[in-house]
Formats: structure tokens, C-alpha cells, sequence
């Protein structure tokens, strides 16, 4: 306790909060905790990332070829993207992507080893009935009898103390638990994302979060987005929470790394994203609102209908299906492939047009490096890219520390007006630009220097007068030689 503080936390016990919906009781759900784990995986029916010898992983794979189809389930087959098993008339498969089918989870209740869960096919697949959890005691019983004393709160209005708890993101003063760069997060609550450390801090006991919270009252996040809507579910609803937690740990990862986990979760995260928008029947309950209002307003009602998204996302397909069927699409398509490039972590998709971000970073695999060749004839594009797992604080995986690109894109540079004086191309008017390599998701590309909202893909390219090959060497020396 800091001196000078009065406790202001309600240590009597008290019932469970009330929802407006009956809290789920412990069932199936896998109740590990909170670091995903981004190892591929081996067995029959599953291709591993992408091989580091180019031999033996060419543009275009030669097709292993789909299983028998049985009469139980149709299987989908495609060589950058492994099996995916559908059983027919459910909308909600456990659709996992080879490299994803594995979670590294460790329960910091028990302090004890890391343990690996796989994910049930059958998780979360019911299309109109939510997830069963059967009507046994909860495995918390702290959680069902003593509930800290925490509100939803606005860094930006003037009553808002300066103490508080601050969840994905930082307040300048009080409790954090975060991911982001600079955390202030206790180490016996790291994980891979803010909801698994927000996760990690509702299971503990009662005394160690109290201690921890030290007089907070409030809890904060300052800026919108998935991880932070479910990192202020587990410590404002954690009874919700906690019954959902693989669910929600997919939708966290496929926001914040921008990969794809199943199709609930990412239908759970583009709801988040586009629950104000023109396409959202919800979107006139935000319109006359702006800035940190409207996220408060969002991350509001996300919070009093979070069992209604989770359990019963289909009822906002608006905001979702047709990204979910172009992502799907494409992770299908024998048209985009994937290789490794060495031991230097990163990775070249190859394609005849754009490519969503998420289906490049699920084809990357455990590759944080991403170089993305758009190749049509007379026409080359290209696009690199650092993911936002070597950006964010990560415990289970260690992706390749950023470089700074400027050596690499002046060769660009000049390789590109060699090449355009030998021929006399006078070009597009597009030029190699960089990003700096403290943005979370910096670039190095061909095209129009512009600036781009974190999450978007708004930047035009221009045809390259490179070969993708004189490019590709390029990179794997400059990287090859950086490591």
C-alpha cells in the first residue's frame, strides 16, 4: 500500500456482479491461461510454415492432395494453408490454421509448467445456440464471492482520478496490465496479449489483486480496439470472461497480430472494429459522438451485450462476413504462395494482386518479416512489412528484433534508377518509401509516400522497374548479414 492512500477497495464479500444474463458455470472450456503459442505444428492433415530451404518450399508447392471426403465432413484442401474441416450446416468451425492449432498456456494460479492445449474442433461451433458450460460450481470461487471493486473509466473527463487501472495501453500514474512497449505489467501476469495478462489478474487470489491494485477504483484503456474491449472484460466481467477464454484469446491475437485463428474470432473482432459504422445497426447510438467519448461510449455497450457478441455473433454479420469470405477465399487460393527465406525470419508471398494483411501474416507462419510480391505482366509491386508481434512485449515466441531499413532502401533506390536509366523507363512517379521501425507495423514499398492509420492498408503502390528476384536477394543479404 502506498503511504498517504486510504484503501478504497470494499473488501466484504459480495455476490457476483450482476449482468442481466445468467453468468456461465464451469464447463469445456480450457481453462489454461494466456500465451499463444505460434510453433508449427506436425501430424497427419497438417503442413507445417513454410520450409527454410527454397528447394524444398517452391512459390507453388506441389499439391499433397485432399484426404478422401467422408460422409460426416467435407475437407477443404489447400497447400499454403494446410486442412480445414467443415462439418456440414454449422457456420461456426473451429477453423484453425495449422501454425495456430496449438496453444502454450500457463496457469499462474499454480506457478507450474507450461502446458500444451489443443484446440477442440467441436469449440464454440453451434451457429444459433451459445457455447454450453454446463451448471457445476465455478472453479473460482473467488471470483462467484469477491468481487474487487472496479468501474469502466474516461482518462479524458476531469473526474477521473489519476490513479487508476490502465489495461491494454498506459496511464501515466497506477496499475498497469499491458503488452504494449513500456509496460508496467508484474511479471506474474505477463503474457502474449493484454487480455491474457487481464486474464492472468481475474484468476489470481483475492489478496495478491487487491495488493496489486493498491486503491484503484478505476479501470482505463486509451484507445479502441479488441484486445482492450475483452482486456476490460476479464477484470470488469470475469465470470464472462473466464468461461470464454480461448475464444477470447483468439479474437485478441486476430486484432492485435492481425492473423487469422477461426471464424468466430475473427467475426468477434471485426464487430468490435466496425460497431460504429455505416453497415452496424447499432451505428446511431455513437453518431454524435467523437474521440474518447465514442470509445468509451463503444467499449459501454460492448460490455453490457458481451455475452450476446461472444455466444451469438451471427446476429452482426453485416460487420464481418463478406471480409471473412474474402480472407477465407484467399487463404484457398493456389494463386498466392508462400515462401521462407532463410533463417533470417522472413518470409516472401507471392501473388498476382493485393492480398489481404491477415491472410499474408497467416501464410508467414512463424515468419515476422514480410515481403509481399504483387507480380502481373509489365507490372511488379512490392510491399514489406514488420508484423506487430515483434512491436508488442511477447513471452511464449521471440520474433527477430526490428532494424532500421534505411541502408536497405536507399539500395532500392538506387538499384531502381540504375534499372530505369539502362532502359529508359521513365517509371510511375512511385519511389521506395520507409516507415521508421517504431511504428507498429512499419513499411518499406513502391509507391506514393503517404501516411496510413495503424490497421489500415491505405497506401497506393506503383509498378517497380525491379525483378522480384534482384529484390528478393536484396533483402535476405540485408537481413542475412544484419543477424
Amino acid at each position: 500500500m502506498r503511504k498517504g492512500r486510504k484503501p478504497l477497495v470494499d473488501l466484504r464479500p459480495s455476490v457476483a456482479r450482476t449482468t442481466g444474463l445468467e453468468p456461465a458455470t464451469s464447463g469445456s472450456t480450457v481453462r489454461y491461461s494466456n500465451q499463444l503459442s505460434y510453433v508449427p505444428t506436425f501430424g497427419a492433415g497438417i503442413l507445417a510454415t513454410p520450409q527454410e530451404d527454397a528447394s524444398a518450399c517452391p512459390s507453388n508447392p506441389p499439391s499433397r492432395g485432399p484426404p478422401a471426403a467422408s460422409s460426416e465432413q467435407t475437407q477443404d484442401f489447400h497447400p499454403n494453408y494446410g486442412y480445414k474441416s467443415r462439418p456440414p450446416n454449422q457456420d461456426w468451425t473451429a477453423d484453425i490454421h495449422p501454425n495456430y492449432s496449438e496453444r502454450r498456456m500457463r496457469d499462474y494460479r499454480s506457478g507450474g509448467p507450461v502446458l500444451v492445449c489443443c484446440i477442440s474442433p467441436s469449440k464454440h461451433s453451434e451457429s444459433l445456440n451459445p457455447p454450453s458450460y454446463g451448471d457445476e460450481e465455478l472453479r473460482f470461487p473467488s471470483l462467484a464471492h469477491y468481487h474487487v471493486n472496479l468501474n469502466l473509466g474516461n482518462l479524458d473527463l476531469p473526474d477521473t482520478p489519476s490513479w487508476v487501472l490502465s489495461v491494454d495501453g498506459m496511464a501515466p500514474e497506477g496499475p498497469n496490465l499491458s503488452h504494449w512497449p513500456g509496460n508496467r505489467t508484474p511479471a506474474d501476469f505477463k503474457a502474449d496479449l493484454s487480455t491474457g495478462i487481464c486474464l492472468g489478474f481475474a484468476k489470481a487470489p483475492l489478496d495478491q489483486r487487491l495488493q496489486f491494485l493498491d486503491g484503484a477504483t478505476v479501470v482505463v484503456n486509451d484507445h479502441y480496439d479488441t484486445d482492450g474491449f475483452l482486456s476490460l472484460l476479464a477484470v470488469l466481467q470475469p465470470e464472462i470472461a473466464l468461461e470464454r477464454e480461448e475464444l477470447l484469446l483468439e479474437a485478441a491475437a486476430t486484432g492485435d497480430y492481425q492473423s487469422f485463428h477461426s471464424q468466430r474470432g475473427f467475426a468477434i473482432d471485426r464487430i468490435v472494429l466496425n460497431l460504429a459504422g455505416e453497415r452496424s445497426p447499432i451505428r446511431g447510438e455513437f453518431e454524435s459522438l467523437s474521440g474518447s467519448d465514442k470509445d468509451h461510449a463503444r467499449y459501454r455497450w460492448l460490455l453490457d451485450h458481451a455475452v450476446e457478441i461472444l455466444d451469438h455473433p451471427e446476429q452482426f454479420s453485416s460487420l464481418y462476413q463478406d471480409e471473412l469470405d474474402l480472407v477465407e477465399q484467399q487463404l484457398q487460393d493456389p494463386t498466392i504462395a508462400c515462401r521462407n527465406l532463410g533463417r533470417c525470419g522472413l518470409a516472401r508471398v507471392t501473388s498476382p494482386g493485393p492480398v489481404h494483411r491477415v491472410v499474408l501474416n497467416t501464410l508467414a507462419g512463424s515468419c515476422y518479416r514480410v515481403l509481399h510480391t504483387q507480380s502481373k505482366p509489365g507490372a511488379t509491386r512490392y510491399r514489406y512489412h514488420d508484423r506487430t508481434e515483434s512491436w508488442f512485449e511477447v513471452q511464449s515466441f521471440s520474433p527477430p528484433p526490428r532494424l532500421d531499413l534505411s541502408i536497405l532502401a536507399d539500395e532500392l533506390a538506387a538499384m531502381e534508377e540504375l534499372t530505369r536509366a539502362d532502359t529508359g523507363d521513365t517509371g510511375t512517379g512511385g519511389q521506395w518509401c520507409l516507415d521508421p521501425p517504431d511504428e507498429p507495423v512499419p513499411e518499406l514499398y513502391h509507391g506514393i509516400p503517404s501516411q496510413q492509420t495503424y490497421g489500415q492498408i491505405s497506401r497506393a503502390l506503383t509498378p517497380s522497374g525491379l525483378t522480384p528476384d534482384s529484390v528478393e536477394t536484396l533483402f535476405t543479404r540485408f537481413f542475412s548479414e544484419s543477424s
